[in-house]
């Protein structure tokens, strides 16, 4: 991602407009007071450039910008979690007693259970980290969800080649290790169109956050060569 001028060119600018005003007659304080100005404003401007993060690569038919986008994609998987954190007490209830399992699991609702909730409370909280990564342009704090992500996908294909196993091997009926399969292929299958955008985004912030961070080593190098100058 390429910006149109950087905060070094910005610098320049303020350092020329400085010397005008103090060379036609202007008291230095004035001079360096609107040489800081302009470098505030200058500030401002480069950081709104993240408004128009992802702009060009809009989600849903361009309906949305990748940000967004990736913010919705975290309030269905919240709202999913929330659901199924609701319903998690019948796993303890039911004790793994599944008649598609044929026994196998009975008496193992607690695994189930500690399973269920940590997917769920995983996804909640890394959500969470990532709004606000999103929020703070931190790069960083979008790492923890698409791990989850990433995870969740893996654990969709250990789950369904472990039932597909069972069934075929007549320890699960095999028409519910199919369903049930069905019903986890979809969800992970979303998981991998959705933690793509969400490397997008990381890919666009870390950048963003590098070319600032740049900007702005190169900024205080600028202001010190002038000062050292003048001096």
């Amino acid at each position: 991602m390429q910006f149109s001028y950087s905060m070094s060119e910005l610098s320049v600018f303020a350092q020329r407009l400085l010397m005008e005003r103090t060379t036609s007659g202007q008291s230095a304080t004035d001079g360096v007071a609107e040489y800081n100005a302009v470098h505030a404003e200058a500030l401002r401007q480069f950081r709104s450039r993240i408004v128009l993060l992802g702009t060009k690569d809009m989600c849903l038919c361009g309906l949305l910008s990748l940000p967004r986008s990736v913010q919705l994609i975290c309030a269905i998987e919240v709202f999913f979690s929330v659901i199924l954190l609701i319903q998690s007490p019948d796993l303890l209830r039911t004790d793994g007693r599944y008649f598609y399992f044929l026994g196998l699991f009975d008496g193992k609702g607690w695994w189930f259970f500690t399973m269920h909730l940590t997917v769920c409370i995983s996804c909640i909280l890394t959500s969470i980290l990532l709004s606000v990564g999103i929020r703070l342009h931190n790069s960083l704090l979008l790492i923890p969800h698409l791990l989850w992500q990433v995870l969740f996908v893996c654990f969709c294909i250990a789950s369904i080649t472990v039932m597909i196993t069972l069934g075929i091997d007549g320890k699960m009926l095999l028409p519910s290790s199919v369903v049930l399969s069905v019903l986890l292929f979809i969800p992970g299958l979303f998981e991998v169109w959705w933690s793509f955008l969400t490397y997008q985004l990381f890919k666009q912030l870390y950048v963003f956050g590098s070319t600032f961070k740049e900007d702005r080593r190169e900024q205080s190098s600028d202001d010190l060569q002038y000062y050292s100058t003048e001096i």
